[in-house]
């Protein structure tokens, strides 16, 4: 358990203790203190967290060991994993010596030896000259000529969220040409592209073709002094099952397809904890909450806001005359204290005992505004019987395209049903005269007939407004390979981890995009053309 002060926990923030700390008075009298009420030991060993420089040395020890904390632990409970199933199939088997559980190193050693690296490598779907990297001037003209557009903004945004982690971690002289390289690097060579779904049926068929006698092979040559280094072992000494198992593998690969659970239960919570008042102006209905003072004036970091945004936090007040005698207020103090900076000061005024014995600790702001005449789907009220209190939706279920008929043509329209509308007893009526064409739900397979590449897409996102959002089946999804991703389908935007966006079912239409399914085996079910 670690016990901390809320203002310093506040005035850290994600930063090293030296940069939080160091202009403060007493900072080096603190530290030192700090340490000597620790053992030597502990104390010798955190004595560099407190340095100017910790932070550099964070980011210099990520870069080298990327996944040195993480891949070890992985391992570890995959070889847990692997000795408890090992036990279990055994025992189901009927077979103590029927069952053998492989190491990952071997694997890795026979797609090595091999040669079963399908696919280019990530580093090669983005090209790059020597020559750019030599200088800022260089990597800005290559970055420049970069074309299609949904390629060039990845790229440029990857190499600019780099940039900046660099300068976070005060890295001297780190320029736009260090930040390309390291993204390049980041991208890795020909070794298992994690970024794609199939490398688990790489693994699998290393291991369906691994026999006792060619384990025993590889322990003979470990046992004589050989290395089990990757790049030193002599691929002669392997030889495949057969002379076709390489390209059979590579055959079966460019026609495998993930067999996705699709999200069809609708678990999690139905709508958001914050509970909002519902306020009735001529204007418009606003929605309102409680928040502390020290919210309102203060970044997420506790530091004081630009004194540009402090205009528009007094006018979000609820109440327009606690407003008006707020700046009044401001205004007097700011007179007679000019040095103060304007956040600071609205701080200040806001604990003036003129708001009562202890100061305006908390005050109702405005947290939205909706049209009365209009239902808003992501809003519920009246909550709980009180026509005065509403909250908001957590998480939409079901994403439904219905088509209807204006003047002889078809055109599809969308109704997304969230997962509170799902457990009312009459959900909301369909539209008037209208044919359900499908029913989408998260984790769903559709079929887009792009002119090139992969057309199997999986649904990551739905949106009330009718956005549609779908992520390439065969590879993973997060921040990490949302790059390799976007040089995968150059000529789509994929808006970096949130998936190409279709704006509506109209859209879905014009795209011609179907809903499939895919077995247990990876073959494809798809529907009727729905047009």
């Amino acid at each position: 358990m670690v016990l901390c002060q809320s203002d310093a926990n506040k005035t850290k923030g994600d930063k090293t203790p030296w940069e939080a700390f160091h202009d403060t008075p007493g900072w080096i009298a603190q530290r030192d203190d700090f340490l000597a009420r620790l053992d030597p030991q502990t104390a010798k060993a955190l004595t560099w967290r407190f340095a100017d420089d910790a932070g550099e040395r964070v980011a210099r020890k990520s870069a080298e060991d990327e996944d040195q904390g993480f891949l070890p632990r992985q391992l570890t409970d995959t070889g847990y994993i692997a000795r408890v199933a090992l036990r279990y199939l055994s025992l189901v088997t009927n077979e103590p010596n029927g069952v053998v559980a492989t190491n990952g190193r071997l694997t890795g050693l026979l797609r090595l030896a091999w040669d079963i690296t399908p696919g280019p490598a990530p580093r090669d779907l983005l090209p790059t000259p020597r020559d750019a990297l030599r200088d800022d001037t260089a990597a800005r003209r290559f970055l420049d000529g970069l074309t299609p557009p949904p390629l060039a903004k990845a790229v440029e945004g990857a190499v600019q969220a780099r940039l900046a982690a660099l300068g976070r971690s005060r890295v001297a002289d780190a320029g736009l040409a260090d930040a390309l390289g390291l993204t390049l690097a980041s991208l890795g060579g020909g070794g298992k592209n994690r970024a794609d779904h199939r490398h688990h049926f790489i693994d699998a068929a290393m291991i369906a073709v691994t026999t006792r006698g060619l384990i025993n092979q590889i322990n003979r040559e470990s046992g004589a002094g050989r290395t089990l280094d990757l790049r030193k072992w002599p691929r002669a000494n392997l030889k495949p099952p057969y002379p076709a198992f390489r390209a059979e593998v590579m055959t079966q690969w460019d026609h495998i397809h993930p067999s996705i659970r699709p999200a069809h239960r609708d678990g999690g919570s139905l709508h958001a904890a914050t509970v909002f008042g519902v306020r009735d102006r001529p204007e418009a209905r606003v929605l309102v909450q409680r928040k502390p003072v020290e919210k309102l004036f203060l970044d997420a970091n506790a530091k004081p806001l630009p004194a540009d945004k402090i205009p528009g936090i007094i006018d979000g007040f609820a109440s327009p005359r606690m407003a008006k005698r707020f700046k009044a207020l401001l205004a007097r103090y700011q007179a007679a204290h000019p040095e103060v900076p304007p956040a600071l000061a609205a701080l200040a005024v806001a604990r003036d005992p003129a708001f009562g014995p202890r100061g305006m600790t908390a005050n109702t702001v405005i947290a939205g505004r909706s049209d009365r005449n209009s239902k808003d789907p992501n809003l519920i009220t009246p909550f709980r019987a009180n026509p005065k209190a509403a909250v908001r939706t957590m998480g939409n279920a079901v994403y439904e395209v219905w088509e209807t008929q204006v003047k002889g043509r078809p055109r599809w329209t969308h109704r997304v049903l969230t997962r509170f509308d799902r457990t009312q007893p009459t959900p909301p009526p369909p539209p008037e005269n209208a044919r359900l064409v499908m029913r989408l739900r998260r984790g769903d397979l559709v079929y887009w007939p792009l002119e090139g590449g992969d057309r199997l897409f999986v649904v990551k996102k739905m949106v009330t407004d009718g956005r549609l959002y779908l992520w390439p089946a065969r590879l993973s999804t997060g921040k990490a390979t949302a790059l390799y991703a976007q040089l995968s389908y150059p000529d789509i935007n994929l808006n970096g981890d949130q998936g190409y966006c279709v704006q509506s079912a109209e859209g879905i239409r014009k795209e011609k995009i179907r809903t499939t399914s895919c077995t247990a085996l990876g073959r494809l079910r798809l529907s009727k053309k729905a047009t």
